[in-house]
This record gives structure tokens, C-alpha cells and sequence, in this order.
């Protein structure tokens, strides 16, 4: 349906505006045309071993722009945990091996958009890094039987993004980890 929603997020006011077809034109100064997609996943068990949780990456032959609005990660423990190494975010510069997500099976904001170009793996895919870290999160640590860490949310400023061109991602992952750790992830991005 067409029109304009606003949604007020802390002091930000996000605008979108939808014409005929379904199509977001308009994101608080973001890209117009942008497609936005999402993609979560829960209650993932830490790995003893250095793991790489999820990654998201702009094939090379995408001819489009990766934006990223938001991620949101949530650690937790369901049992005793100690191990203090935190989740990390990087930029990659490629991206293979895991579990390829059908791009089918990635959420989008608009039913009737197309569905995502950016590959999304979990199950410890195989990444190249380019050193730069993003996002540092602490995990769940608890000497009981469960507990909640600090949920963290990261989203750039209003009206910007965080791009990856062809050929550029992002990968969550830790070097080391405890069974009893669980992580969920939610990430949002627009394609343009």
C-alpha cells in the first residue's frame, strides 16, 4: 500500500516511503530503491575452538551495494560459563564453505521484493579477514546454572550505513568459547 510511515527510534525519526509497487524509496536519507532484508538466528552453542558464527557477504558479482542499518546481538548461558572471549565483528573479503542460507529463507521487509543477492552462511563458514574489527561483544559469563549478558545493539548514524561494496562483508566469530554460551544475532541491511 502506498504512503509514508515514521517510526521514532531514540531521537532519530526513520522515514519510509512506499510507492505502488511495494518499493522502499526513502530511508531517513538513506538509499532510495534500497531493498532491506533481515536475518536471525537463535540459540547458537558456543564452540570450544575458534568459530565463525555468521557471515554475510556481497558476492562480486552482486553490481550492488551492501548497506548495513542494524546488528543485535544477545548472549546468554544455559549452563556454568567462564570463558571470557568475547564475540567480534570483522570486514571480509571473502566468504565461503558452512551452511549457505537459501536466499529464499532471508527475510525482507517488502514480501514481493526480490530476495537477497548478499550470501549468508552459518555454521562456521571459512573467511578472509582484513584485520579491522567492527563490533566487540562480551559473552554470558555465570558461575550458575544460567544467565543473561548485556544484549548490544549497533546501528551507524541517522542517515548513514555501513557499506560493503563487491566483494566485502562482515563475519561474526570468536577465537574460543564455552558449549554453554549461546548467542543470537539479528542483522539488517538495505541493497542497492
Amino acid at each position: 500500500m502506498p504512503g509514508q510511515f515514521t517510526g521514532i527510534s531514540g531521537a532519530t525519526e526513520n522515514k519510509l516511503a512506499v510507492d505502488a509497487n511495494g518499493a522502499i524509496t526513502t530511508v531517513a536519507g538513506g538509499p532510495a530503491g534500497g531493498k532491506f532484508y533481515v536475518y536471525a538466528v537463535g540459540d547458537v552453542p558456543g564452540v570450544v575452538a575458534a568459530n565463525n558464527f555468521l557471515s554475510v557477504f556481497n558476492p562480486g558479482a552482486s553490481g550492488k551495494a551492501v548497506v548495513f542499518y542494524g546488528a543485535s546481538i544477545v548472549p546468554w548461558a544455559g549452563g556454568a560459563a567462564t570463558v571470557t572471549v568475547s564475540m567480534r565483528t570483522f570486514r571480509t573479503t571473502a566468504a565461503s564453505a558452512g551452511t549457505l542460507i537459501a536466499a529464499a529463507n532471508v527475510g525482507k521487509f517488502v514480501t514481493t521484493d526480490a530476495n537477497a543477492s548478499a550470501e549468508v552462511r552459518i555454521g562456521n563458514p571459512t573467511v578472509t579477514t582484513t584485520g579491522l574489527e567492527l563490533i566487540s561483544v562480551p559473552p554470558a559469563i555465570t558461575s550458575a546454572g544460567a544467565g543473561v549478558g548485556a544484549q548490544t545493539s549497533t546501528a551507524p548514524p541517522g542517515g548513514a550505513g555501513f557499506v560493503c561494496t563487491p566483494g566485502q562483508g562482515v563475519v561474526f566469530s570468536t577465537t574460543s568459547g564455552d558449549v554453554d554460551q549461546l548467542w543470537n544475532f539479528q542483522i539488517i541491511w538495505a541493497e542497492i
